[in-house]
C-alpha cells in the first residue's frame, strides 16, 4: 500500500474513539428532523450539510416555522467557528490543490479537526489522514441519520437523546487538552462565554470567547518562551 493509503486508513481508524459521541447524536438529529421534514429531506441535508450542530438548530427552527432568512443568518453565525478550525488546519491542508482544498473544506468539522491537530502535531503530514476522518465521520452521520429517522418514533422520551450534542463536543475537547496550557486557554473560554452570554447571546459570544482566550494563550506563550 502507498503512503497515502496507508494514512487514510490511518484517519478513518482514529475515528472510532469518538463514535460514541457521533452515533447518539446522530440519532437524536434523525429523530428531530422526521418530525419536521420528509425523510428524504432529513437525509439530504445531512448529506450536503454535514453539519450536526447546524443542522439540530436548522430543523428547531423549522419545526417553530421561522422564516428562512433568519435560518439560514442562525446557522451562519454556529458555523463561523470553522473558519478558527480551517485556518489550524491550514498547514498541512494549503499544500493541496485548490480543487482538493474545496472538496476538503466539506469536511472539517470538530471532530475531524480534534482528531487530525492530534495527528499533525504527532509529526503526520499528509492530508490524506484527514480526509479517511472526513470520510469515516461522514458515513457515520449519514448511518446514525438514517437509523434516527426510522427508529425514532420507537424510542421512549426521557433516554436524554438531546444530551448527544454537548457529550459529543465535550469528548472533542478532551482530545485536544493535553497540557496545562491548553487546559488553562479552555476553561478561561468557558469563562468568559458565560460572562459574555447576557450581552452576547448565542453563537457570538461562544466566538468571541474562543478568539479573546486562544489569541491571550498565544501572547502568554510567546512571552514565555521570549523569557
Amino acid at each position: 500500500m502507498t503512503g497515502r493509503t496507508v494514512a487514510f486508513q490511518r484517519g478513518f481508524r482514529r475515528v472510532l474513539p469518538v463514535v460514541l459521541g457521533v452515533v447518539p447524536f446522530g440519532i437524536a438529529y434523525g429523530a428531530a428532523s422526521a418530525q419536521a421534514m420528509h425523510w428524504s429531506q432529513c437525509l439530504g441535508m445531512s448529506a450536503l450539510v454535514f453539519a450536526g450542530t447546524a443542522q439540530f438548530i436548522a430543523v428547531g427552527l423549522l419545526s417553530q416555522g421561522v422564516n428562512l432568512v433568519s435560518i439560514i443568518a442562525t446557522t451562519l453565525m454556529v458555523n463561523l467557528r470553522f473558519v478558527l478550525l480551517s485556518s489550524a488546519l491550514s498547514p498541512v491542508l494549503l499544500r493541496e490543490t485548490r480543487a482538493w482544498q474545496a472538496v476538503m473544506s466539506f469536511f472539517v468539522v470538530d471532530e475531524s479537526f480534534a482528531i487530525s491537530t492530534v495527528e499533525f502535531e504527532r509529526g503526520e503530514t499528509s492530508s490524506f489522514l484527514f480526509r479517511g476522518t472526513g470520510c469515516a465521520l461522514w458515513v457515520i452521520w449519514m448511518l446514525s441519520s438514517a437509523v434516527g429517522i426510522w427508529l425514532g418514533p420507537l424510542i421512549p422520551k426521557g433516554y436524554g437523546l438531546e444530551f448527544a450534542l454537548p457529550a459529543s463536543l465535550i469528548g472533542v475537547l478532551a482530545l485536544l487538552i493535553r497540557t496545562r496550557a491548553v487546559a488553562a486557554v479552555g476553561i478561561l473560554g468557558a469563562l468568559l462565554c458565560l460572562a459574555m452570554y447576557s450581552v452576547l447571546p448565542g453563537a457570538w459570544s461562544s466566538l468571541l470567547a474562543a478568539m479573546v482566550a486562544t489569541t491571550l494563550g498565544v501572547i502568554w506563550e510567546r512571552w514565555r518562551c521570549g523569557s
